[in-house]
């Protein structure tokens, strides 16, 4: 279903716990079953906090009901801008390649745009959305359509948690959306691979460390007080 937000339209985006309002500043068209045919970029004005939240998931009401799709803000060099929609769904992980839900800062140099080959290449800022040992779905802050083609290998340095360092790698590209790309990794060293499992797993861990502290309060508080003695 094509869905088009009108200027002056407000959204709520909701990310990293937080909920920001925003308003938009221009018509804007998108495809609401999200993939590789979203990612419609709108120009939106509100609070200058909502550029750190990272992504999360916007909402904004249609003649057909609430609509909730994938999104984050970005500076775009003039302004605020609301990227909506999702990147390709990546596929079906192999047993051997635990992929895990982690955002990481990347800095992918993308080719010049076929069109004005003398600009050479550029890079651009971006974050995984997920990655394991053999490859990882990522956003960009830039859009890749058009720019990159499926087949591309393309190098990206990749920013470890706390300051730990970048680990580059080459990436071909599997699939390609407006502002997100999907790939496998392209003869990575066993060290880089040792590097982004232990990640991985230290995230599964943390999180289901997580969920049983959050099981434990809920259980401890549904129990009934205790009784004063009659003395």
């Amino acid at each position: 279903m094509d869905v088009t937000i009108a200027a002056g339209s407000t959204l709520t985006l909701r990310a990293a716990g937080q909920r920001v309002t925003l308003k938009t500043l221009a018509d804007a068209s998108l495809d609401s079953a999200g993939g590789a045919g979203a990612g419609a970029r709108v120009p939106v004005i509100g609070p200058s906090e909502a550029l750190g939240l990272g992504p999360g998931e916007a909402q904004l009401s249609t003649p057909a009901g609430l609509l909730s799709l994938p999104a984050r803000v970005v500076d775009d060099g003039r302004g605020m801008v609301l990227a909506l929609g999702a990147p390709p769904t990546p596929p079906t992980q192999r047993r051997n390649e635990v992929r895990g839900e982690l955002e990481l800062t990347i800095h992918v140099t993308l080719p010049a745009p076929p069109e004005n080959p003398d600009l050479g290449p550029v890079v651009v800022r971006g974050r995984t959305r997920n990655i394991s040992a053999g490859g990882m779905l990522a956003t960009l802050d830039f859009g890749t359509a058009g720019t990159v083609e499926e087949g591309t290998v393309l190098g990206i340095d990749v920013e470890l948690p706390e300051s730990a360092g970048r680990v580059p790698v080459k990436l071909q590209v599997i699939a390609v959306g407006n502002f997100g790309l999907r790939g496998s990794f392209v003869d990575l060293p066993h060290v880089h691979a040792e590097r982004f499992a232990r990640l991985v797993f230290a995230q599964e861990r943390a999180q289901l460390a997580m969920r049983s502290r959050r099981a434990e309060v809920k259980t401890a508080s549904g129990r009934p007080p205790g009784r004063a003695r009659d003395w």
